[in-house]
C-alpha cells in the first residue's frame, strides 16, 4: 500500500463533462499525459483500450490513469459518455509514487463516488484566488476517495457488464433505501418490486452483490436501529417495534433477542 501518512495530493485541473459528438480519447503519445488523471464515467457507454486490454466503459468504472502510460476511448454515439476528471499528482517526501494500487475499477458506491468527486470538481473550480481553504478541502476529499481505492486491495476490481452493472445500482439503491428507511419494506417481495425484479430473480441478484439473502438484510438492519433507538430514544418497545414494521411486539422481542442475547427492555436496561 502507499505510505498515506508521508504522501501529499496536489490537484491540477479538474471537470466535469458530457462528451461531444464525435468524441474520442487519443491519448497513444506517452508524453501527452504527465500527471495522474482519476478519469470516473457516471452516464454512457464506450470502450477503452489500455496497451493490450479493452474495457468496456459504462457508469460506475473509473481508472486512475498514469502518467507516460497509453488510453484510446470511443464512446456510443447513441449514448454519450459523462465523465468526471481530476488530474492530480501524489508524491511521498517529494517524488512522485509509483507503486500504485489497481489502475480500473468498477467503483462499489456509485452516489458516494459521484457526490465526492462532483464536490471535488466545484471546490476547485470555485476556488478562485484566495481560495485556499477550498482547495485545501479538495485535497483532503481526493485524499480520502484514492486511500479507499488503495485499501481496495492490489488485485483490479474487473469492470462488470452494463448489465451487471445495472442489477448492482438497483441492489445498492435498494440496500441504502432499506438502511435509512428500515421499516418501509415489509417483505422481499416488496424490495423486489421496487427494483423491477421478480423474487426468485431478486433473490439470487442480491445475494451475489450483498453475499447475503434479501430477508437475512432487512432483520440485520431492522434489529440495528433497533439497538440505536432503544440506546438513543424514549420510545416504547411496542413503537420501536410498530416504527422497524413488526406488527406482533412478541414477535419482535424474540427475533431481537435471538439476534442479539437480550431482550429489548435488557438491552436497553444494559446501556
Amino acid at each position: 500500500m502507499i505510505d498515506w501518512p508521508n504522501a501529499r495530493v496536489e490537484i491540477h485541473s479538474v471537470g466535469r463533462v458530457r462528451c461531444e459528438p464525435g468524441w474520442r480519447l487519443d491519448w497513444t503519445d506517452p508524453a501527452l499525459l504527465c500527471d495522474f488523471d482519476l478519469w470516473f464515467i457516471w452516464a454512457g457507454e464506450g470502450e477503452m483500450r489500455i496497451a493490450d486490454r479493452l474495457v468496456a466503459l459504462h457508469a460506475g468504472v473509473c481508472f486512475w490513469m498514469r502518467p507516460g502510460h497509453t488510453y484510446m476511448g470511443a464512446q456510443n454515439p447513441g449514448n454519450r459518455l459523462g465523465v468526471t476528471f481530476i488530474h492530480f499528482d501524489l508524491k511521498c517526501r517529494g517524488k512522485r509514487i509509483n507503486r500504485l494500487p489497481a489502475e480500473v475499477r468498477e467503483i462499489s458506491d456509485f452516489q458516494f463516488f459521484d457526490a465526492a468527486t462532483r464536490r471535488i470538481v466545484n471546490l476547485i473550480q470555485k476556488a478562485g484566488p484566495g481560495g485556499a481553504m477550498r482547495r485545501l478541502e479538495a485535497e483532503a476529499l481526493l485524499r480520502g476517495v484514492l486511500i479507499d481505492w488503495d485499501a481496495g486491495g492490489a488485485k483490479p476490481e474487473i469492470p462488470l457488464s452494463p448489465a451487471e452493472a445495472e442489477h448492482h445500482r438497483r441492489i445498492r439503491k435498494i440496500t441504502s433505501d432499506l438502511v435509512e428507511n428500515p421499516g418501509d419494506f415489509a417483505s422481499v417481495g416488496d424490495l423486489a418490486r421496487r427494483v423491477g425484479y421478480s423474487p426468485i430473480h431478486f433473490s439470487r441478484i442480491f445475494r451475489k452483490v450483498t453475499g447475503v439473502l434479501p430477508g437475512e438484510f432487512i432483520i440485520q438492519v431492522r434489529i440495528e436501529r433497533a439497538k440505536q433507538l432503544l440506546r438513543e430514544s424514549s420510545l416504547s418497545i411496542g413503537e420501536i417495534a410498530n416504527a422497524l414494521g413488526y406488527s406482533d411486539v412478541f414477535f419482535f422481542s424474540r427475533q431481537f433477542k435471538a439476534r442479539s442475547g437480550l431482550s429489548p427492555s435488557g438491552f436497553r436496561a444494559s446501556r
